[in-house]
């Protein structure tokens, strides 16, 4: 059965569990602010030490004025001594604090996503009841108060009660003058003030709109968008593309960033509109040979196929060419529809299942697959995969994704 989002989120970072039902949870990100600062007294009052400062950020924004970048300039002597306060805490501590004089401060909960702290499928935790709104960017954001900050800082984990989870589905384009605080009244009246209470919400729209936020929060960086998620992986690609090469990139000063769409279509299921007979057609016209006998023998060379006498490998081939998941059929449906539609220039990146074998299937039969995202694919041998963004290299230090340690083995940066 299919995992939500917060499920999987929660289970990532999932310690242990007690026996009253909470769990301790891994925090990834943690936020501070120039509220915190009780937190930072009862750390010394108990000889205590932050855990991981390299995973906290702090910048003031409760008590300070967005027009004037100076401490000298808090009218209030107390608010101005906790501003002082979060300054020699942080620098105490080893914590990046974004002061009042660096450009980089501003309200918590903007900063977060703004310095990319906020991250999709993290845990991340702040002492102010808005650190839910960091859920727009796919994170698991908790509010917190002294005591519980205190206990974060000092473990970087947090003690939690597992939610119910809701879906909330919002369709459509907002008429002007309709605002987010809008939908969320709407919203409201329909599941009541105390609907949702004891629930995590997850909202489901639109990929489109979910391009332009990721654009309107990253403005210079190329787009790839995911088109498989509501299983309408044709018709959300044109309308991603109108938009892109109608609308965003005409007004983008020098027009030099690209578009790629991610297909990911599920094991299970066939890509919209697709079935066996239809992926079947696709490949044989696009290798030119008279049926799907002829397409798998073009594929596996003459003397593989005459040797596979038990049928083995040609049916692997099958599932690669014409089966459910990102199939050959897939690829070559996805690049025809967006090439008859004008958008030759935009680049396909798939991702499902890409093991060595099937990756030469579809070098075989020239799929117009620009890039391959290997997934959850762990091969023996580090140089089988050539490259992966599993492993990064960050201020100088290798770094690899959690569960792929394996390829980190004999691995020089």
């Amino acid at each position: 059965m299919g995992r939500t989002l917060y499920e999987k989120i929660w289970d990532a970072h999932r310690i242990l569990e007690s026996d009253d039902g909470q769990a301790l949870l891994h925090v990834a990100r943690h936020l501070v602010h120039d509220g915190s600062v009780h937190a930072f007294e009862f750390l010394r009052d108990r000889n205590l030490k932050v855990r991981r400062p390299d995973q906290v950020f702090a910048t003031p924004d409760h008590g300070v004025s967005t027009l004037v970048h100076k401490v000298d300039a808090i009218a209030d002597p107390e608010q101005r001594r906790v501003v002082q306060l979060l300054d020699r805490n942080t620098r105490d501590a080893g914590i990046v604090h974004f002061a009042l004089d660096d450009p980089r401060q501003g309200i918590v909960h903007v900063v977060g996503p703004e310095q990319g702290i906020t991250q999709p499928g993290i845990v991340l935790l702040c002492g102010d009841s808005h650190t839910s709104t960091h859920g727009a960017l796919g994170a698991l954001a908790f509010g917190a108060g002294a005591s519980e900050i205190t206990h974060v800082l000092a473990t970087q984990t947090t003690w939690q009660r597992r939610s119910k989870t809701m879906r909330v589905t919002v369709e459509g384009r907002l008429p002007v003058g309709v605002t987010a605080k809008d939908v969320i009244l709407a919203i409201i009246a329909k599941v009541g003030a105390n609907g949702a209470a004891g629930h995590v919400i997850e909202y489901a729209g639109s990929t489109l709109r979910a391009a332009q936020m990721y654009v309107e929060t990253h403005p210079k960086e190329n787009l790839t968008v995911l088109i498989d998620y509501y299983g309408r992986e044709y018709s959300d690609a044109l309308e991603v593309c109108r938009w892109w090469y109608h609308d965003m990139l005409p007004k983008d000063e020098n027009g030099a960033r690209q578009l790629a769409l991610r297909i990911d279509t599920h094991g299970e299921r066939y890509a919209e509109g697709l079935d066996y007979e239809k992926s079947t057609e696709i490949v044989v016209n696009w290798l030119h040979v008279p049926n799907e006998y002829e397409a798998v023998r073009y594929v596996m060379g003459e003397e593989a196929f005459d040797a596979d006498s038990l049928n083995i490998v040609k049916d692997r081939v099958r599932k690669v060419l014409f089966g459910t998941g990102v199939s050959v059929a897939a690829v070559i449906q996805l690049r025809q529809a967006l090439d008859a539609n004008g958008f030759n220039a935009c680049k396909i990146v798939g991702s499902s299942g890409f093991n060595l074998f099937k990756c030469k299937m579809f070098a075989n039969a020239r799929a117009p697959l620009d890039m391959v995202g290997t997934g959850s694919f762990i091969p023996d041998n580090f140089n089988d995969t050539f490259a992966t963004a599993d492993i990064f290299m960050y201020d100088g230090k290798t770094g690899i994704k959690l569960g792929r340690e394996k390829l980190f083995h004999g691995l020089t940066a």
